[in-house]
């Protein structure tokens, strides 16, 4: 499993250091192509990681925190603050950070953050992951001090369009509701 999770890990990178496009610049179509597997050739050089220094840390690391989450149940967090920074979980530069991939528990836990939300009105959300994307810094990463941020497509009845939420489940901060969602369950929260 660890292995795989690597394989998949450096085709990204490598995917987005190849095409100078992040996951989210991709058609469906691309991200679909690069996704798929990929059977390694002899024609096939390895992909060397870019070297990782001082200036690329401070351009493209979050700082690798490690806050412990609380959960109201398996399924959910419990989210105690909301975020004033309208950038929060909307900018690839201010994700969500919900941890959890040394535990090989990043996916549940990107799920537990938004199973805690809805729409301002209460209303359910739907969501579903479009892909990673955006590679970056971080002591916390599975290969190499790198990791990827996730991508999820948000909606709920009467929002305009769906909007996108980067998440990070490498490392762990406090979570915060983003601007335009409430919680779920406030009582548990």
């Amino acid at each position: 499993m660890e292995k795989w999770i690597c394989v998949c890990c450096i085709f990204l990178l490598s995917a987005a250091c190849k095409t100078g496009k992040t996951g989210y610049e991709h058609s469906r179509a691309e991200q679909q192509a690069l996704q798929a597997p990929v059977e390694a050739s002899e024609e096939s050089p390895p992909v060397e990681p870019e070297e990782v220094n001082e200036q690329t840390l401070a351009e493209t690391g979050y700082g690798s925190p490690q806050v412990e989450q609380e959960w109201v149940d398996e399924q959910s967090f419990r989210i105690r603050e909301y975020a004033a920074d309208k950038t929060y979980g909307y900018s690839k530069k201010n994700p969500i950070m919900v941890g959890g991939a040394h535990e090989y528990q990043g996916p549940q836990n990107e799920r537990r953050f938004l199973n805690a939300l809805t729409g301002p009105k209460g209303e359910p959300i739907r969501y579903q992951r479009l892909g990673s994307c955006c590679p970056f810094y971080t002591r916390n990463g599975l290969i190499q001090d790198g990791g990827l941020l996730d991508m999820y497509e948000v909606s709920y009845e009467g929002l305009a369009a769906p909007v996108i939420l980067y998440i990070n489940m490498y490392d762990s901060d406090v979570l915060k509701v983003p601007l335009g969602f409430e919680l779920k369950n406030a009582r548990w929260h």
